[in-house]
């Protein structure tokens, strides 16, 4: 669990530092964690994956994917 998170977070060292690529970034960063979280069906990274949600229609998607 630890060696994923280390792996997206020491990702933007090796791109260019833009403000749109960091935000680019992000927005990958959080689609991958939610897909990981989702196909692992992992209890405590999906509660965790849920508080940072914050789109709308990814958060809907998350709570109708899990019930």
């Amino acid at each position: 669990m630890p060696k994923r998170k280390s792996k997206f977070l020491g990702r933007p060292r090796f791109f260019s530092t833009t403000d749109k690529s960091i935000a680019r970034l992000h927005r990958n960063h959080k689609d991958l964690s939610t897909k990981i979280n989702q196909s692992r069906e992992n209890g405590d990274s999906a509660q965790k994956n849920k508080y940072r949600q914050t789109n709308k229609n990814s958060s809907h998607k998350y709570s109708t994917e899990t019930h």
